[in-house]
């Protein structure tokens, strides 16, 4: 049943018949959350999870990840969609070359 509620909350349960190979990169990435999430880890390490999603993708992606907080998890977030972040993040770190460069508070009080 937590499977099933899960691929609901995921936008994914009309599609939880269709073999994996005919989900379409969006649907691969919503997958990919869902599982990262199921067992509800402290931490949770995010490479580039909002590739390939549309806004409301993000905006479900972004509704998760505030769950997560709540909860209690700590989040780390790699990307290069710097806006995509920024207004939801408590700390933004920026990397170069493998070197902290620059670190900011972010504005972990957006609306979405």
């Amino acid at each position: 049943q937590e499977v099933l509620t899960l691929l609901q909350t995921m936008r994914l349960y009309d599609a939880r018949d269709k073999k994996y190979k005919s989900y379409s990169l969006g649907m691969k990435q919503r997958l990919m959350l869902a599982q990262a999430i199921m067992e509800q880890p402290e931490l949770l390490v995010l490479d580039e999870p909002t590739n390939a999603l549309d806004k409301d993708g993000i905006r479900l992606f972004k509704r998760i990840i505030l769950d997560e907080k709540e909860r209690g998890a700590t989040v780390l977030i790699a990307s290069h969609s710097l806006e995509d972040f920024t207004n939801f993040c408590d700390d933004v770190i920026y990397m170069e070359q493998g070197e902290i460069i620059k670190t900011e508070s972010g504005d972990s009080n957006e609306e979405i």
